[in-house]
């Protein structure tokens, strides 16, 4: 069975897939792999090669085409596929996404600039960029491919980098991998979030009000790369405060997105009862 890893920018799927090739030999494929591949058949460089993809769709086709190939040809073996669009092409993978709160994203970008398709003037700056780019990324994977990369829908496992480290993530996809494996049909969908990057959509007065409750259930929606509490505020206030890594949810594909909003004044009232601070506010 493979893995196929998508992910929000600055999310860390590069490093776990490291992680997942050094611990459980794991061989990566990713797009750039394939498309290096491709520049050599063409006999042009890799930059010529990204000129060339920009004007015509029939080489992401290609790729496309080389990923379902090589998912097929090497069922037997252990391969993961680093491409946001990996999932929507190979065959018989376990799908797994990773999403991570905006501003976090930010930091890592500034501190790690490496390959940066652009430059930032602060991590603010850098914050909005990298939603505006995703955002854009995504508007061109529908047009080409009329699916939605960032829906976590069309994913298996779903899980907050945020706060955890590399380490205890790559542990917690091999194991939900193992569970995957053994029972495809079974597993459902998994979502894994910090509830200090889950923001509320209940009044203030109410989440003063509230009292935890571990056994609530929550379920989420994701907007502008920042992921919100539709139901179960008081399972994620039980979470913040005896300071657990993870919230296990729902995705509520029901909710209303257009009639969705999430007060400063809420935002303020979760941090004082789950006595921690927000990375950032988002503006909706």
């Amino acid at each position: 069975m493979h893995i196929t890893m998508a992910g929000k920018l600055g999310s860390g799927k590069s490093t776990i897939a490291r992680l997942l090739n050094e611990r459980h030999g794991f061989e990566i494929y990713s797009t750039g792999k394939i498309q290096r591949e491709l520049a050599r058949q063409f006999g042009v460089s890799t930059l010529e090669m990204n000129q060339m993809m920009s004007k015509d769709t029939k080489y992401d086709h290609m790729i496309d085409d080389e990923v379902t190939r090589i998912s097929i040809d090497r069922a037997d073996d252990k391969l993961l596929f680093d491409s946001r669009m990996a999932w929507h092409f190979a065959k018989n993978t376990f799908k797994v996404f990773f999403t991570i709160d905006p501003q976090i994203a930010a930091l890592r970008v500034m501190k790690d600039p490496r390959g940066a398709e652009e430059t930032y003037a602060d991590v603010d700056d850098a914050r909005e960029k990298l939603i505006l780019r995703s955002m854009v990324e995504n508007e061109r994977f529908k047009e080409i491919y009329g699916t939605d990369n960032l829906n976590y829908a069309n994913y298996d496992l779903i899980v907050d980098t945020s706060y955890e480290t590399p380490d205890n993530i790559c542990k917690l996809i091999y194991d939900e991998y193992e569970k995957f494996c053994s029972s495809p049909k079974d597993y459902g969908r998994k979502m894994y979030f910090s509830p200090k990057s889950l923001y509320p959509t209940e009044e203030a007065d109410v989440i003063r009000a509230m009292k935890p409750n571990e056994s609530a259930c929550v379920s989420v929606v994701c907007m502008h790369n920042y992921n919100f509490i539709i139901d179960g505020h008081e399972r994620v206030l039980s979470a913040l405060v005896c300071n657990e890594p993870y919230v296990c949810a729902a995705l509520n594909e029901g909710a209303d997105k257009d009639k969705l909003s999430c007060a400063l004044a809420s935002m303020k009232a979760l941090e004082e009862a789950g006595h921690f601070s927000y990375p950032s506010y988002p503006k909706i």
